[in-house]
């Protein structure tokens, strides 16, 4: 197959009458999701949009999303999901910074744009149902297109476009589906908003195999005992998420049983420990996986969390598919095993680079000396472990210097990971009048009973150097997220701040 789309139309000659899209009490088969993807297509192209373009979708992710998502790339377009909770001026920065032609939108993301003079193009059911079926041109079939682009955050502090062509985007799709034995028998929940790379993996390898997408419903995402019950009640066999979208089930008292879920596949931040083992005690069918990758290059490590597991830290494991990885140090040179280094990236995940940022593209590919092929430099470190599994060690620039020392902060962060009741971690520097800069630490669970601050800073002190033992643990009842669902360390770490002025 060589574009995103047209592992749509595969499946839809296969498998018509299977359910592609599972939304609420929706269904839409996959015949039905190739002809209305068709139908808007062809109205894509009659407003202007051709081969090249650009397309923003800037809407709630539902079942018509997903219908956007594939008229744009049959058009030859790429689509450019904005954060429907975005302000508007960063949505408007996204949208002026890659150029669309068009804004695909619903109602109330339509209102945010009547003066921004950019073509909106407003999806609804109404106007959906009324598309004739005009005959469409010749679907462009070039892997080397761009098939979307996610903004990410940027160092500059303006946001950087991640250009992804279907070549890329195919080369994880065809390592997931291959890997997790996903069939048409599967259902795949969906979880990530469509700005997020998570999503990429839900949406496309369910589509590949001829699988049904069934979209996690909002109520679920912001209580605990409404996601469990979504769960059991959707029959989903293959769960896909960051790790603190699962951890609020632990905090249950009673949680229904899961029979048909067969993988628990989590990325985007660390693995906690505590969560791994929850689920091994009350999902014991199924097999967990810790998966890694940038933006820049999607999934690119896995590793099996072997029932039973007790240690401490969770590797990421072994690079995937035709992934290379390699552990570097400052000057580029291969680290020893076991050594401390930068995760380097190749093979044909990798991004084609950053929207119009040339020289932010040259800076993250390096081409090695004596070599031709392009490595991403994650900013990434961690270590290979006895058996060869890379174990992850935090960020480049989460490493601070304190009075001399040079500080890991999600070192700390990783001790403190290790008790049971703790489901996230943030450390971070903060002033102080009397000892100048002091670490604090910010922890949540689901149970805030549970949480032992004081043996918190009793298990770093006999973890780590007296350096790096935070002054103060502070539990929290929630600790604030990004829009794709990671703890905003940035945040986190100014509450900290403000709290000790």
């Amino acid at each position: 197959m060589r574009t995103l789309h047209g592992l749509l139309r595969a499946s839809a000659e296969r498998f018509p009458v299977s359910p592609a899209i599972a939304d609420g009490e929706r269904t839409i088969g996959y015949a039905a999701l190739d002809d209305l993807s068709d139908r808007l297509c062809a109205r894509l192209f009659a407003t202007g949009v051709a081969p090249g373009d650009r397309v923003a979708l800037w809407i709630d992710k539902s079942w018509l999303a997903l219908v956007a998502l594939f008229a744009v790339l049959k058009c030859g377009a790429t689509y450019v999901p904005v954060d429907p909770r975005a302000p508007r001026d960063r949505a408007l920065f996204i949208l002026g910074d890659c150029e669309v032609r068009l804004v695909a939108a619903d109602a109330a993301h339509a209102a945010m744009l009547d003066e921004g003079g950019i073509p909106v193009l407003l999806l609804d059911e109404d106007m959906l149902a009324a598309l004739s079926a005009d005959a469409l041109p010749g679907l462009v079939e070039d892997p080397e297109t761009a098939a979307y682009i996610l903004y990410t955050s940027g160092s500059t502090g303006e946001p950087k476009g991640v250009v992804i062509s279907h070549r890329a985007a195919l080369s994880v799709i065809g390592w997931a589906a291959g890997a997790f034995a996903i069939s048409p028998g599967d259902r795949l929940s969906s979880h990530a908003p469509l700005h997020f790379d998570l999503s990429v993996i839900d949406i496309f390898a369910a589509v590949a195999a001829g699988a049904c997408v069934a979209l996690v419903p909002p109520p679920a995402m912001l209580f605990p005992r409404a996601l469990a019950e979504w769960i059991a009640a959707s029959g989903v066999t293959i769960w896909y998420s960051v790790p603190g979208a699962l951890m609020p089930l632990a905090a249950l008292r009673e949680v229904a049983r899961f029979p048909a879920l067969r993988l628990v596949l989590l990325a985007g931040e660390r693995l906690p420990p505590a969560l791994a083992r929850w689920l091994a005690g009350h999902v014991p069918q199924a097999a967990l996986f810790n998966l890694y990758g940038p933006t820049e290059t999607n999934v690119v490590t896995a590793w099996r969390v072997p029932k039973g597991f007790a240690g401490d830290e969770i590797p990421i494991g072994r690079a995937t598919g035709d992934a290379a990885i390699r552990i570097v140090d400052p000057a580029m040179r291969t680290v020893a095993g076991g050594e401390r280094g930068e995760i380097l990236v190749s093979g044909a995940t990798l991004m084609t680079g950053y929207w119009h940022r040339p020289e932010q593209t040259a800076a993250a590919l390096v081409t090695l000396p004596g070599e031709t092929g392009r490595w991403y430099r994650t900013g990434d470190h961690a270590r290979m472990d006895g058996a060869g599994a890379l174990v992850f060690l935090g960020r480049a620039d989460n490493q601070i210097k304190l009075r001399g020392h040079r500080v890991e902060l999600e070192e700390i962060e990783a001790v403190l990971l290790r008790d049971e009741a703790v489901s996230a971690a943030i450390v971070g520097p903060v002033d102080d009048v009397r000892l100048g800069a002091v670490l604090i630490a910010a922890v949540t669970g689901p149970d805030l009973a549970r949480i032992d601050t004081a043996g918190l800073i009793k298990a770093c002190r006999s973890a780590l150097p007296a350096y790096m033992i935070p002054l103060e643990v502070r539990a929290m009842r929630t600790l604030p997220l990004t829009t794709t669902g990671k703890v905003d360390r940035a945040a986190v770490r100014a509450m900290l701040a403000g709290d000790r002025q």
